[in-house]
């Protein structure tokens, strides 16, 4: 009716996209849902994850809106896939074949990711023996630095200099103005990222097993039924 397009046109004016969605989810006009999503979902990604849990909650047959929204989910990376399980487990109606494709590609990024993880893990298993072994060999010998330039000007090293383990070797002067004068300038960022690295995958790492505990949980409800 009438009040009800310019209360909607007052929504956009004001930018109120989630209020829109919520009024085309309230009188259940599905189609106009996705239409809201696809107008405004670039300025606010989560109306999406709001399309997808409503779809979730209804007990009728939505498989292709339900189809339609995890693409733009995928797309946009705006869910993980164990939250994307665990939404869709509210509905009785939809079947592990609606998110069979969303499902594939993202175990099939795990392997990949798992490849990658697996080469990371040998390299540093060998980079931390070697380690072992140059920290065996300073208990047991003086390690002679021998550095000819400086790795920050490149003029001719001098004293006072400053030395590191990583064979790096700086005046005093330089390094006062680098960022960190108690680790090598050239190698810090490396180190960090590895450090960055190492926290990431302790905190996917318990993702990862719930995802897959959450799957074959919804596996398993399903063949029940």
């Amino acid at each position: 009716n009438e009040y009800d397009h310019v209360i909607l046109h007052l929504y956009e004016k004001a930018r109120l996209y989630r209020q829109i969605l919520q009024y085309y989810m309230d009188q259940n006009e599905y189609d106009h849902v996705i239409e809201t999503c696809n107008d405004h979902g670039k300025k606010e990604p989560n109306l999406w994850i709001l399309a997808l849990s409503y779809f979730a909650r209804k007990e009728e047959d939505c498989k292709d809106y339900i189809a339609g929204v995890l693409a733009h989910i995928e797309k946009k990376a705006l869910m993980p896939p164990l939250m994307v399980v665990q939404t869709l487990a509210h509905n009785s109606t939809c079947t592990l074949a609606v998110v069979k494709d969303f499902i594939t590609r993202k175990l099939k990024e795990e392997s990949e990711q798992i490849a990658k993880d697996q080469d990371l893990i040998k390299k540093y298993r060998e980079d931390t023996e070697r380690m072992k072994r140059e920290i065996e060999q300073l208990k047991t010998s003086a390690k002679v630095f021998q550095p000819t330039k400086c790795h920050s000007c490149t003029n001719p090293i001098d004293l006072p200099a400053v030395h590191f383990l990583c064979g790096h070797s700086y005046h005093q002067a330089c390094l006062e103005v680098a960022e960190s004068e108690t680790e090598c300038p050239l190698c810090v960022e490396k180190n960090r990222e590895v450090l960055d690295l190492i926290r990431a995958q302790e905190q996917t790492t318990g993702l990862h097993e719930d995802f897959h505990t959450e799957l074959e949980r919804k596996k398993t409800d399903r063949s029940e039924e």
